[in-house]
């Protein structure tokens, strides 16, 4: 990543905002803020990137989005764990659908982090966008700490 060392330092206020920042030359920060009832504003070095309202039901969320452009997309994220329980932390599966426009993909995140020595990590992505067309991607990482040892393998398509 042609970073000598990485620092992230992330301030969450449950339910009004997320900052986070790093000193990655092309990444500096990333901020999402509640502007007035469900409201949201994602800003990305400091630029907007979109706004959106937000609904929550049952383990579901849909935003819909609207870009700097005026273009609208709609994010939809459901959860096998609620996100509130301490236990999703640890252990959950989340998928993902961002639709409008010429793009529409899914995202398959799942992990188990239980004993977070020996922990598994899995994604799966796959759609249709204008800058990748046709794509489909699959990870899984598995690591292990032993002492002051990690150990981690990344296999996938």
């Amino acid at each position: 990543i042609g970073q000598p060392s990485v620092e992230v330092e992330a301030l969450h206020q449950l339910g009004q905002s997320l900052e986070i920042t790093t000193n990655f030359v092309k990444a500096k920060s990333f901020s999402i803020q509640k502007t007035s009832g469900n409201m949201r504003e994602v800003k990305f070095n400091g630029k907007l990137l979109f706004k959106g309202d937000m609904t929550i039901e049952n383990k579901v969320f849909i935003q819909q989005l609207e870009l700097v452009n005026g273009k609208t997309r709609t994010l939809t994220v459901s959860l096998e764990n609620d996100a509130l329980d301490v236990s999703a932390i640890r252990a959950n599966e989340v998928k993902i659908n961002l639709a409008g426009g010429k793009l529409n993909f899914d995202i398959e995140l799942e992990w188990d982090m239980t004993n977070p020595t020996d922990a598994v990590f899995e994604i799966e992505a796959k759609g249709t966008g204008i800058l990748l067309g046709q794509f489909e991607l699959k990870r899984e990482v598995d690591w292990q700490f032993t002492g002051n040892k990690l150990i981690a393998s990344v296999i996938g398509k």
